[in-house]
């Protein structure tokens, strides 16, 4: 078992499955999103995943859902000076969910950073996603006939919610355990991981298993 600790932007970054996004971006990310150079970076960011998938076509269908995480904040150009948000693409073809997440955060003197989240409706957090990981890896490593040296995750799947995991958690974080399967693919072959996650009160602990 292994444990990731809660983190900045003021808690903004945990994931929150049940937004609605729509309902919270303002005008100026909806333009921002619309841009071509973005467009292009989030494409760019989903290009590992679309080739990792055989047969996995490239165009979306059914457009772009997107959550706020931290407020953006837009200058006078309108290029994000702060904030953070994810895109959530459906991308037809691939023979998984097609869910595909993309975040950007805004960088003090720098550009915006564009990098893909793991793909599918985990509630996994962008760093517990991170830290899980490797774990998940191992573990189906250890599931594919003559082992592989490359593996990706081409798809999360939320199972469900069990029962909270301590009753006194800080304000504002779901104390219920969840669990998920996650399905990596390498050399051809496929398999899935069962990924349990347990918050606790300074974050959440993960065990990857068969």
């Amino acid at each position: 078992m292994s444990r990731v600790p809660s983190f900045g932007l003021a808690g903004a970054l945990a994931w929150a499955a049940a937004t609605t996004a729509s309902a919270q971006i303002s005008d100026a990310l909806g333009t921002y999103i619309q841009t071509p150079a973005h467009r292009a970076e989030v494409l760019a960011a989903m290009r590992p995943y679309v080739t990792s998938v055989p047969g996995c076509q490239k165009q979306t269908t059914g457009g772009t859902a997107v959550q706020a995480l931290a407020r953006p904040v837009f200058g006078p150009d309108g290029a994000p000076t702060a904030g953070a948000w994810i895109e959530r693409l459906t991308v037809e073809g691939c023979g998984t969910s097609g869910l595909l997440n993309v975040m950007t955060m805004t960088r003090a003197g720098a550009a915006p950073l564009v990098a893909a989240l793991l793909p599918g409706d985990t509630h996994a957090s962008p760093l517990l996603q991170r830290d899980a990981l490797p774990s998940a890896r191992n573990v189906a490593f250890g599931k594919m006939k003559g082992g592989c040296g490359a593996l990706y995750v081409i798809d999360t799947h939320f199972e469900s919610f069990g029962q909270p995991a301590m009753a006194d958690l800080p304000a504002g974080r779901d104390a219920r355990t969840w669990r998920e399967t996650w399905t990596l693919m390498g050399c051809g072959q496929r398999t899935t991981v069962a990924v349990q996650f347990v918050p606790d009160r300074t974050g959440t602990s993960f065990t990857a298993s068969p």
